[in-house]
Order: structure tokens, then C-alpha cells, then sequence
């Protein structure tokens, strides 16, 4: 089962100093893979067909050996659907050039386009990726890579009829699940899912992510599916923050998620964090919870009495929690949705 971290957010991108520490630390957890495709890197999706640097070809060079020492399976990911016709010339290119300095896995994605791509032409852009590249595996982020994305019955999108249709085996998928945002998966409709469309689903998990609701930040139990996560699935990764202290703790959790649950995420912050997250862990959990004022004076303790990389990193919201429980009477209902927290009365 692959399972890691996906560099796949907006709004921030890690240094080669942070990737390293990420790579170091996936095979002491038992995860194995590492997604690059950070929304951030120009030559990743804004200007795609951009050759990079030999300063950055030699870090990724370095990141590569670095991978392979700890048996971490580093995908690298293309997103060149913006343009149509897509230039296939280019794409292969650069796919060369990084299979020569060690990647054997590739990515390509096609989501979040600014406009709706062909779902042909994104199929026999993978095909010719396949057939020119026999030696490396390869990825696929469709257009709608979730149900709610879909028009339509997801049985029945014709975006995915044509796509997977055209494609000429069975494609590796990554799978946000119902949701963008999912915190649940349905095991059954993801084998169905697989069986319908002749497809290997990878989740791409955005439970962690914090791009679409800054400051917020999820420090939550990793439980995505009732009971024990499935061991026939291909696989799942998270989709984390870009923040490299937060992003190392996060991935602490989600490693938790494979082995036990028998923890309260209350303890597990205290202990790691500062103790008075006892009090405040409950604004960190996924689903969130109501604001109250009393819950103040832990906050401030921790604002004022903790030195720490990860308090900088979670800063703004903790600055945020404590707005709000100073103005509890004059809160907007439309950003505490937004920050996944609970209305009422304090």
C-alpha cells in the first residue's frame, strides 16, 4: 500500500532542506511514498514547459538518492492541462530529464484547470506517456477527482466515461473521495468505483490541508474509514500544510492511523505541544467546536508562555481563537464555517 505525504497545497512551498526532513522521517513512521507537486512551483503548473535550473535539477537529484536510500517511492508530478493541445514534445522532455537523474515515478495532473480540459486528449496524453516511458510508473489526478465535483451520478459522468474509456490499461488514480474535503471514505464505493471504471484508486486525503481555510489547523485523530483501514486498498496520502514543523507532527498522527486509535488527541497534544492544549484540543479537531470565552486564559498561555516552532507556525489561528472568544457576541456565522467550527451560544 503506498502511503506518505503529498506536497500538494496552494499557498506554500517547502525548502529542499524541509523535503529532505520529510523523506528522513517517512520510513521511521512506515510510510513509503512522497507526492511532489506543490501548486507553488511555477515550472510545476503555471509555466510547466519551463526547464529548471541545473541548481534545482541537482537538488532534485539529491532528493532522488536521498529517497532511494530510505526506499521512499518520490512521485514526481506534471500538471500540463491549462494548455490544450497539450504539448506532448515538452511533457516528454521533462520526463526525461528527471528519469535520468533517478524518478521512475511520474504524476500527471489535471486538476483545478482554469477551464474544462478534453478528457480524450488527457487520456492519450497518459497513453503516450506509458508507451514512450515503459520503464516508469505513472499517475493520474483526473479533472473531477471527487463525487461532488461531478454534474451527475459518478456512474454515469460522461467527463469520466470518455476519460477512462480512452485510456489504454488500467490507470493509477489519486481520489479525493464524496468530498474535496472528506474525513470518512467508503470502502465499499471505492472497490466499486475501481470495478466500474477498471481503475487503481489512491486517496488523496486533504484532512490536514489548511490551504482552503487559513489560519485554521486540524491536529485530529487519523481515523478515515470505520474500523481499520482497509489493507486492500492501493493507497492513501495526506495532503498536508507546507508548514515543516506542523507537517512532521501531522504525519506523526496520520502514522498513527495504520497502527492504533486507543488515544485522546487532548493527551497526545498536551504532551507533545504544551499542556494547556488539553483545554484547547477541541478547536483542532477536525469537525471543530463551539467557541467559548472561559476557554481564553488557555489560550493566552499558550501565546504567552510557550517557545516553540510549531507555536509560530500555528500562530495566526491561536491569535484568531482568541478574537473569537473575545467577541463571542458578534461572531460571522460564514467564517466560523469556514474554519470548520461549531455556532451557538457560549
Amino acid at each position: 500500500m503506498i502511503k506518505g505525504y503529498i506536497e500538494g497545497y496552494y499557498g506554500a512551498i517547502l525548502s529542499w532542506k524541509d523535503r529532505k526532513a520529510i523523506i528522513n522521517l517517512l520510513p521511521k513512521l512506515n510510510l513509503n511514498s512522497y507526492l511532489y507537486c506543490p501548486k507553488e512551483d511555477p515550472k510545476h503548473r503555471i509555466q510547466w514547459k519551463l526547464d529548471y535550473s541545473v541548481d534545482e535539477l541537482n537538488n532534485f537529484k539529491e532528493i532522488s538518492e536521498l529517497a532511494n536510500k530510505n526506499k521512499v517511492n518520490f512521485i514526481f508530478g506534471i500538471s500540463p492541462g491549462n494548455e490544450e493541445p497539450i504539448d506532448f514534445d515538452k511533457l516528454a522532455n521533462k520526463i526525461s530529464i528527471f528519469r535520468e537523474i533517478g524518478f521512475k515515478n511520474f504524476c500527471i495532473l489535471f486538476d483545478d484547470l482554469l477551464e474544462p480540459g478534453n478528457p480524450i486528449n488527457q487520456a492519450n496524453t497518459l497513453n503516450n506517456c506509458r508507451e514512450s516511458f515503459q520503464d516508469c510508473t505513472f499517475y493520474l489526478v483526473p479533472e473531477i477527482y471527487a463525487n461532488s465535483l461531478s454534474n451527475s451520478d459518478i456512474f454515469e459522468n460522461k467527463y469520466l466515461k470518455n476519460l477512462f474509456s480512452n485510456i489504454d490499461d488500467k490507470p493509477n488514480i489519486f481520489w479525493t473521495g464524496k468530498k474535496v474535503i472528506s474525513n470518512k471514505y467508503d470502502h465499499e464505493e471505492i472497490k466499486k468505483l475501481e470495478d466500474f471504471y477498471n481503475l487503481n484508486i489512491y486517496i488523496w486525503d486533504n484532512f490536514y490541508a489548511s490551504d482552503y481555510c487559513e489560519p485554521r489547523v486540524t491536529l485530529d485523530k487519523y481515523l478515515p474509514f470505520t474500523g481499520n483501514i482497509p489493507s486492500d486498498i492501493s493507497g492513501i496520502m495526506i495532503n498536508a500544510t507546507g508548514k515543516i514543523n506542523l507537517d512532521l507532527l501531522i504525519l506523526r498522527l496520520y502514522s498513527l492511523g495504520f497502527q492504533r486509535n486507543d488515544f485522546e488527541i487532548s493527551d497526545f497534544l498536551s504532551t507533545e505541544l504544551h499542556p494547556a492544549f488539553k483545554s484547547i484540543s477541541k478547536y483542532f479537531t477536525f469537525n471543530g467546536s463551539l467557541i467559548k470565552a472561559d476557554d481564553c486564559e488557555y489560550v493566552n498561555d499558550i501565546l504567552q508562555n510557550w517557545i516553540h516552532p510549531i507555536k509560530n507556525e500555528i500562530y495566526p489561528y491561536l491569535h484568531l481563537l482568541k478574537f473569537l472568544m473575545q467577541n463571542t457576541g458578534s461572531r460571522d456565522s460564514n467564517f466560523i464555517k469556514r474554519i470548520r467550527l461549531k455556532e451557538g451560544e457560549s
